[in-house]
């Protein structure tokens, strides 16, 4: 009898170490709204005070590139799982991210039945990207580099038609700059977006033409949960496996 209750109380030990031993949560999500944006003409220019973010090519062949920058310090939304803030500890815990970009904001138009946007990294710091001061460089960067991810968007052919909300996951690449951005403490984060499907003709092929609405965007953030410290699981299913045996032994007693 003593040899059935040893082996049964192993197994409330070992059940309650696998328990405890789970993640202490699951993993917290983090909205936050792009604090600037804009465009970047071919020709190096850029209208400071204008929120359009017009991403193609015109009728007279001008192409025109977009930019999203976001502080991944920002407080979270009411919504939000995340607690407070990112900070520099919280280095190496975004899993996963997500751009969206608003819907209804401004027209597509394409003779093409569909265009594919694709987003880079942008290494011209914000400010100068905002005060127009980047240029033919700015523009060159904002569509070359490492990419963060592509999608697909269905345009309507021969027609005006107003955007859509798209969805776009960015890569791992585009997560090790985000984590990296938190361990340098610059919690800056740009976006470049062009449309790569452009054709050899000077026909219009764009997103969100006359768009006036700020944010344009908005980054979803997987966030890990903290860890707990590695001996804490196994003391806390220990404890948990005595607790039973010793309210077991109290009903046979």
């Amino acid at each position: 009898m003593r040899r059935v209750r040893f082996q049964t109380a192993l197994a409330q030990i070992a059940f309650c170490s696998a328990v405890f031993a789970a993640p202490c949560a699951l993993a917290a999500t983090l909205s936050l709204d792009a604090v600037d944006q804009g465009w970047y003409r071919d020709d190096g220019r850029h209208i400071t005070d204008n929120q359009n973010t017009l991403t193609g090519r015109l009728s007279n062949g001008q192409e025109y590139r977009s930019w999203y920058a976001f502080d991944l310090s920002s407080d979270p939304q009411d919504d939000d799982d995340q607690p407070e803030a990112l900070s520099q500890s919280d280095a190496g815990r975004i899993t996963g991210a997500t751009v969206v970009f608003t819907g209804s904001n401004g027209l597509a138009g394409s003779d093409d039945q569909s265009e594919t946007l694709q987003l880079y990294d942008v290494t011209t710091d914000a400010d100068v990207l905002s005060s127009g001061r980047a240029g033919r460089d700015g523009f060159a960067d904002l569509g070359t580099g490492e990419t963060y991810g592509s999608a697909e968007y269905a345009t309507p052919g021969r027609a005006l038609r107003r955007t859509e909300e798209l969805r776009l996951t960015l890569n791992e690449a585009a997560l090790a700059d985000l984590n990296a951005a938190l361990e340098t403490g610059e919690f800056e984060f740009l976006i470049g977006a062009v449309l790569s499907t452009l054709s050899n003709e000077n026909r219009s092929e764009f997103l969100w033409a006359f768009s006036r609405i700020a944010p344009a965007a908005r980054l979803d953030l997987e966030v890990a949960p903290i860890p707990l410290p590695a001996g804490l699981p196994l003391l806390a299913g220990a404890l948990g496996g005595l607790w039973l045996l010793r309210r077991r032994q109290t009903k046979t007693a």
